[in-house]
């Protein structure tokens, strides 16, 4: 999986590859990986405007 560099204050880069979304976050430089992840939920994240907003209220919702 190639990350992608964003334009997020929270977020530096994210990635997808089967099925499995995977997030670089600015400061700490943590990589979470988000299993079994739809593809058409990342490109909509992906189409975000805002990716940090998205992945509070759309993808960590959905992990413990």
């Amino acid at each position: 999986m190639k990350p992608k560099k964003v334009k997020s204050s929270n977020i530096k880069t994210i990635g997808y590859e089967d099925g499995v979304l995977s997030i670089e976050y600015r400061g700490t430089g943590e990589v979470w990986n988000y299993p079994d992840y739809a593809e058409t939920d990342y490109k909509k994240l992906m189409r975000a405007k805002s990716k940090g907003k998205f992945v509070e209220t759309e993808v960590k919702p959905l992990y413990d």
